[in-house]
């Protein structure tokens, strides 16, 4: 029985699966959405870990998705959306 070929997408000498690839794309939109949504509905506020964690650990999907695909314009969005809550996140912590 023959294997089947698996597509792997590269960023320098690091490759994966396009599936994979794919899905982390898909969860850190997921991420992104819900944090939105959570703080839009005020389920969380904008100085809430989980709110900033979920747009982290989003961008960080998203960049880990287009940076392969050399889309570069969603990723330096996506790394200065992860700067800014990296940031954040790091107030919160250094300020409490």
């Amino acid at each position: 029985m023959a294997k089947k070929k698996t597509d792997l997408l590269c960023v320098a000498d690091i490759c994966a699966p396009k599936d994979i690839v794919d899905s982390l794309g898909w969860i850190g939109a997921i991420s992104i959405l819900a944090a939105y949504a959570a703080m839009s509905f005020g389920f969380v506020y904008p100085t809430s870990p989980l709110y900033q964690g979920l747009n982290l650990f989003g961008a960080l999907g998203i960049v880990m998705s287009s940076l392969p695909r050399k889309a570069y314009q969603a990723t330096t969005l996506n790394l200065v959306w992860a700067a800014i809550a990296l940031i954040a996140l790091l107030r919160m912590v250094i300020v409490n």
